[in-house]
């Protein structure tokens, strides 16, 4: 058909000839011929066995394929290493597979494959008597190689410690191994598939090595009897061993004693044992050598067991030449350090001592002591006497013999001196207190001890007491109604030391060595004052005596001649007389007695006030100058009386009260007898001692009541009164709401106040509902307020009474009024369409719930339009959302809240491009949707702008979807791979993608019929792209032209091309023009020569 074309087959034949008229349009006609060739297909071929181990490491069993022929194609398939031709089993995998060579002829272009199959294997043989860990010390282990069904005989064993024995076997020398994890391979040769392979089998081995282990508290040397001492392992737990070990603690503690009755080297154990992890059970034995040296024998060769307390040092010598003595107490001891030491006993004083003498030797530093006793013993004995108790004698007493114990130790009698004694030379001596003289006196007595040498004094003090002379002060006369009279004795004596005594009585002793006498007890006359004094020496009983007269004189008698006995408060002055004409006037009033300084005094009755009053009048007698006085008691009265009614307590009537009836009740030893009158607001008078008070007539407010009347004497008036107080109480109320609402979910939580008009405070009055008491639902405040609490309630009409309590302290009027409420119950909420869970990518949700109206409110909640938006919280938290709701009729509101949590999407789509761009007319895409995690299983879904396999997305499998962008058209797209998590929440991974089109391009050229000598011509777009084609010349693809030179293009139709590539997408749009060049007649025709 078309007269410029040849078509031709090569499979039919090899060799074609053409012949062809051509008629140009160049200005001449010529004729053609081509030889048009078929060439043959390569024939490739290589090599590679059949059977192949896997081995365990990528690399570790590499093949090498050879003989490839001819050389230069390219191999493929499972484990092949194109970069070097080799064949890796491990990347291949156990199983059989493919591999196959290409070649194509360089010359002809013609490509031919060859196939061969390989099969790769895995061990089936194994290492027999290997253990999973060994000791180091332990013995070696013989290792058996077992090549399994198909493995030959004749396999050989290599790693650390492997010393090869025989056929299959092997040594495994820990030692030699060395401590540390090895490898130990077996390698023999496997006949699977015809082939003998090499198979390898490597097994892990650890080699333990317990290094030497410190003991740490461990003395080099001991001495014998040192205290246990407690040794520690660096290693445990652990067990030490040896003769002197006593105790075995946790935490490779040990204990040690020294006190083995053993000297010289010693030798202890310990056994570490530990298992590790393969289970390999080790242990080391540590030994440690020590001494224990033999404490030195220590003696005091020189003292002595008896010392006086008042003897000088004694030099003590111990057995060596060096060493420490220790005394008693500190200072008892001195020492020289050179094996001597002085002991002072009358530092050490008077008992029995042990002395202490220490030696340490110089070489082993061990040290050992001896101890010996000694007795320091001081003068022990009496010098009796008859005032053995307090050793005192009086200056006028009779002498005294005193005798001296004990008598010496050979029997004889000691020696008497001092203090002006006689000796009697038999063991007494007499003592004579008036030869003596006053004071204290010092007697010994000497006698020798048991070693009939040592001499020891006792003494005894005596005190000789002599008392002064004695004087009494303070004897003047007194008053028989003086308090008292103070006597002091010279000398004054302290407490316990002497004594006054009294003929009459009357008197007492005082510490300070004074004494009080009471005229008052004895009565006037003339009475003997004795001052006894005792002795100021502590315990003596030495005493003397004085004694002195005192007179006592009598009081003077006194009287009031002329007074009365009552008076009027309001009555004037009143002269009273007394017995002489001078003395005193007083009063219990002061002011109500005036004194006329003449033996009368004038009394004023309204000064003195309503009461028992006293008068006294005193006088003084000039010549014993003693005083006397004598009083009277006088009465000043005013009305006093009582007015009762049925309120005597606080008299407060309420306003709406019945009347009352008052009674006077007058003080009795006032009124004559006769009944008075009353009066006052709302009073209406009986004229029998009673009255009617009528509250309402009195009116609110305080009123006074009087009720007049006549005294005992029938003169005097009296008038006493009663203030009465009329309480009135205000029109009550109550302050609360018409209905309220029951929410059994929330006792105690929903409240209402109500108020009660007028208010009051605490105690004046409260609320009951529903005339019970106590009541739930109800608790009365201050102020006149209470709480109704109606989720206690029951729904419909409940009744509140308010009381109220008069303000007016101690009042006892009231009023109450009645309220009403009706409960209405709580609106139900049916259902809401909130999930558990959300994926923190979703798009805002619409919230709803029955009945609707209502408003959500939590976090992420849109209060506006009740939107919930995962988006704004975080992944993995809970949130809770509340739907609250209000009936339009009652006001009631209710509420649910309902927890949901926010997940994130654990899933990827896989297949996608990294730059997320397609072309319009790009391939068909694979996409695989990858969830992660918490899937539950079951197979997923595609969508493509929010459409289920939309336009240009369909289903390709389990989890997977084909993408065809040239369906889906340009523009922007949502891909979503949508699955369930295993709580059945849908879930979505969402990949924004563009799909380039960058539409139609094109290009110009001014002809598209060439001859071949024709001149160049431009071509041209509005795009910036790259021209290509037979004959183009392109050489600044930055612009937008480009030369076609006919001559370069070659003769006939010729395609000439203009890309232009997208810088968004990289995607390309391709324009072509077809052009035609002419060949001049004399060129022969051309065409393509080769045919595979």
């Amino acid at each position: 058909d078309n007269p410029y074309t040849v078509y031709v087959d090569p499979t039919v034949s090899s060799t074609f000839y053409v012949d062809t008229v051509f008629n140009s349009t160049c200005g001449n006609n010529g004729i053609g011929t081509a030889d048009v060739t078929v060439n043959d297909l390569p024939d490739p071929s290589f090599y590679i066995k059949y059977t192949h181990f896997v081995g365990s490491a990528p690399g570790q069993e590499l093949y090498t394929i050879t003989g490839a022929e001819p050389y230069g194609g390219t191999f493929n398939g499972p484990g092949i290493v194109p970069a070097d031709s080799t064949f890796d089993p491990y990347l291949a995998g156990e199983g059989s597979w493919n591999i196959s060579y290409t070649y194509t002829n360089p010359v002809t272009g013609c490509s031919n494959t060859a196939y061969r199959v390989v099969e790769v294997i895995d061990a089936d043989g194994s290492i027999d008597g290997l253990n999973a860990g060994y000791c180091m010390d332990d013995t070696p282990v013989e290792l058996y190689g077992n090549g399994g069904a198909k493995g030959l005989p004749g396999g050989s064993f290599s790693g650390a410690g492997i010393d090869s024995i025989g056929i299959d076997t092997a040594l495994f020398d820990p030692a030699i191994a060395g401590e540390g994890t090895h490898i130990i391979s077996y390698s023999y040769q496997d006949t699977t598939g015809g082939d003998t392979t090499v198979i390898v089998i490597q097994e892990s081995v650890n080699v333990y090595h317990i290094s030497s282990i410190s003991i740490a508290g461990l003395d080099a040397e001991y001495c014998y009897g040192d205290i246990t001492d407690t040794i520690t392992a660096a290693l445990f737990p652990g067990i030490f061993s040896g003769d002197r070990i006593v105790n075995n603690l946790s935490g490779g503690r040990g204990v040690i004693d020294p006190t083995y009755p053993k000297y010289g080297n010693d030798t202890i154990w310990y056994l570490y044992d530990t298992t590790y992890v393969d289970g390999t059970n080790c242990q080391r034995i540590e030994e440690e050598i020590f001494v224990v040296h033999e404490l030195p024998q220590v003696t005091i060769t020189n003292y002595k067991e008896l010392y006086n307390v008042t003897e000088p040092a004694y030099l003590l010598q111990g057995q060596y030449s060096g060493g420490e003595y220790t005394g008693p107490v500190p200072g008892s001891i001195v020492n020289y350090y050179d094996g001597t030491a002085s002991f002072v006993p009358s530092v050490a004083g008077t008992g029995t001592w042990n002395i202490i003498y220490e030696y340490t030797n110089p070489v082993t530093s061990c040290t050992n002591d001896t101890v010996i006793t000694v007795f320091v013993d001081t003068a022990q004995g009496t010098i009796d006497h008859k005032n053995d108790v307090y050793h005192i004698y009086c200056f006028d007493e009779e002498n005294d013999t005193i005798v001296g114990l004990p008598l010496n130790s050979d029997g004889n009698p000691g020696v008497f001196s001092g203090g002006s004694v006689f000796d009697l030379n038999d063991g007494r001596a007499v003592f004579n207190p008036s030869v003596a003289g006053p004071g204290w006196h010092t007697i010994q007595y000497t006698y020798k001890g048991i070693d009939h040498i040592t001499e020891f004094t006792i003494s005894q003090n005596l005190y000789v007491d002599q008392l002064p002379a004695l004087a009494i002060t303070g004897l003047d006369d007194v008053c028989e109604d003086a308090d008292s009279a103070v006597f002091v004795g010279a000398p004054p004596y302290n407490s316990g030391m002497g004594n006054f005594t009294s003929s009459a009585g009357g008197i007492d002793i005082h510490p300070d060595g004074s004494s009080t006498f009471y005229p008052q007890i004895v009565g006037a006359g003339t009475h003997d004052i004795t001052y006894s004094y005792y002795s100021t020496e502590p315990n003596s009983t030495c005493i003397s005596e004085v004694t002195l007269p005192i007179t006592v004189n009598q009081l003077p008698t006194v009287g009031i001649t002329d007074y009365k006995e009552l008076y009027n408060l309001l009555e004037t002055s009143y002269l009273i007389v007394g017995e002489y004409n001078s003395g005193e006037f007083s009063s219990s009033v002061p002011l109500s007695l005036n004194d006329q300084n003449n033996g009368t005094a004038i009394f004023n009755p309204s000064v003195a006030g309503v009461g028992t009053h006293t008068i006294t009048y005193t006088y003084t007698n000039t010549s014993t100058g003693c005083v006397n006085d004598t009083m009277i008691t006088v009465v000043v009265d005013s009305a006093s009386g009582t007015i009762n009614g049925a309120h005597d307590l606080y008299s407060i009537y309420c306003f709406d009260e019945q009347q009352d009836t008052l009674v006077a009740n007058p003080e009795p030893t006032l009124w004559d007898g006769v009944y008075g009158s009353f009066s006052g607001p709302g009073i209406t008078d009986l004229h029998n001692g009673t009255a009617i008070f009528n509250p309402t007539d009195a009116g609110a407010g305080i009123h006074t009541i009087d009720y007049a009347f006549y005294g005992y004497d029938g003169i005097t008036a009296y008038s006493i009164s009663k203030t009465i107080t009329v309480d009135s109480i205000q029109e009550l109320s109550i302050v609360s709401p018409d209905s309220l609402c029951l929410d059994y979910s929330n006792v105690g939580g929903n409240v209402v106040t109500i108020q009660g008009v007028p208010s009051y405070s605490a105690y004046q009055g409260g609320f009951v509902l529903d005339n019970i008491y106590p009541n739930n639902g109800l608790v009365a405040l201050s102020e006149g307020t209470a709480w109704l609490y109606p989720d206690t309630m029951e729904t419909g009409w409940h009744y509140i009474e308010y009381t109220y309590n008069s303000i007016m302290a101690n009042s006892h009027c009231t009023r109450s009024t009645m309220d009403s409420v009706f409960v209405n119950g709580l609106p139900v909420i049916l259902s809401h369409n909130i999930r558990a869970t959300y994926n923190v990518e979703e798009d805002s949700v619409l919230l709803t719930a029955i009945p609707d109206g209502g408003e959500f409110s939590g976090s992420g909640i849109d209060n506006d339009n009740n939107y919930f938006h995962p988006a704004d919280l975080m992944v993995d938290n809970d949130y809770y959302i509340t739907y609250v709701w209000t009936d339009p009729v009652t006001g009631c509101e209710n509420d649910t809240v309902i927890m949901t949590t926010i997940i994130d999407v654990d899933a990827e789509i896989i297949g996608l491009p990294s730059n997320s761009k397609y072309c319009v007319n790009g391939v068909v895409d694979t996409l695989l949707g990858n969830p992660l995690s918490n899937w539950d299983s079951l197979p997923g879904r595609f969508m493509i702008d929010g459409e289920l396999y939309g336009l240009g997305l369909d289903s390709a499998g389990f989890n997977m979807a084909a993408l065809d962008p040239t369906i889906a058209g340009s523009g922007f797209h949502i891909i979503r791979f949508e699955y369930h998590d295993q709580s059945g929440t849908l879930l979505y991974r969402d990949a924004d993608i563009e799909i380039d089109s960058i539409g139609e391009v094109s290009f110009f050229i001014g002809v598209d019929e060439f001859c071949t000598n024709d001149a160049s011509e431009e071509m041209w777009s509005n795009d910036v792209g790259k021209y290509s084609g037979p004959g183009v010349f392109d050489p600044d693809t930055t612009d937008n032209v480009a030369t076609f030179d006919p001559s370069l293009a070659g003769n006939g139709y010729q395609d000439v091309y203009f890309t232009y590539t997208s810088p968004n997408s990289g995607c390309t749009s391709v324009a072509s023009n077809t052009l035609l060049i002419r060949d001049l007649p004399e060129i022969n025709f051309i065409i393509d020569s080769l045919y595979c």
